[in-house]
This record gives structure tokens, sequence and C-alpha cells, in this order.
């Protein structure tokens, strides 16, 4: 389960946030530290995955103030992103699958499925949605 978690990008964002009580904001802060490829388009993707792993990472370590951190950033990271395809299914099978139901970063996952994705994603095929965990389905049926 570790090794799930101990990434570099994890572990850089994690120690850059220990020695600085911050995390970078923006694209070319997170190009400097490595922890995306430099891109000519911004690709929030990469970002938003980096911030789930973190957040599991901060979650099993039981350092509050880093996962919060990490939860703030993502939700400002994903509010004015168009998060979605292949990418952001990894990223929530991820979630669900590291990160404890009860955590706000896994309803805030919910949400933008539940309100941006899920409409306009194949138009709710089934076959779309077979890779993705059934709880993110269920909790996106019942809201």
């Amino acid at each position: 389960m570790w090794n799930l978690l101990l990434t570099a990008h994890t572990v850089t964002l994690f120690v850059h946030w220990l020695y600085t009580q911050e995390l970078p904001q923006d694209r070319d802060e997170w190009e400097q530290m490595d922890l995306v490829k430099k891109a000519i388009f911004p690709c929030e993707n990469e970002c938003m995955h980096v911030l789930i792993k973190a957040y599991a990472l901060g979650d099993r370590l039981l350092a509050p103030a880093f996962f919060r951190a990490v939860n703030n950033l993502f939700a400002i990271t994903s509010e004015g992103s168009f998060y979605y395809g292949q990418d952001d299914r990894r990223s929530i099978t991820y979630a669900f699958e590291n990160i404890p139901l009860d955590r706000v970063i896994i309803e805030r996952l919910v949400e933008q499925w539940a309100r941006r994705i899920a409409p306009t994603f194949s138009g709710y095929r089934l076959a779309d949605m077979q890779d993705l965990p059934l709880a993110l389905l269920h909790r996106t049926i019942h809201r």
C-alpha cells in the first residue's frame, strides 16, 4: 500500500510543504519542482492526480494541515478545470481505493462527476462507467 502513496511527486510535494508550509500555486512552480511535465497547454489532469495522491499520503501520515492544504488547492484547481476523460477516471479510481470515503475530497470528486462530467460524458452509457468505482456511481445516483 505504501508503494502506491510514496511516489516521487507526492514525497516532493510533502517535503516542500514541510519546509514552507505552502503548496506551489501555479504551473511554473509545479514545473520547476518537476511535479508535472512542461506543456504548451496547461493540463490540470496531471496536477489533479498528484493532488489526489498527496491527499491520500497526508491522510495516511495523519498530517491534517497538509491534507487540508491539498484539499483547498484541489478545490481551487478543480473549480475552473475541464477534468475529464481517461485521466479523471484513473484519479477517481485511485481516490476511492486509497482515501477513506468520508473525506471531503471524495465528496468533491462525486460532486464534480455528478455536476459536470456525468451528464456530458457519453450520455451516462453503462459501458463507459464499468471501470468507475461503484461507490462513486451510488453516490452520484443518490444525490
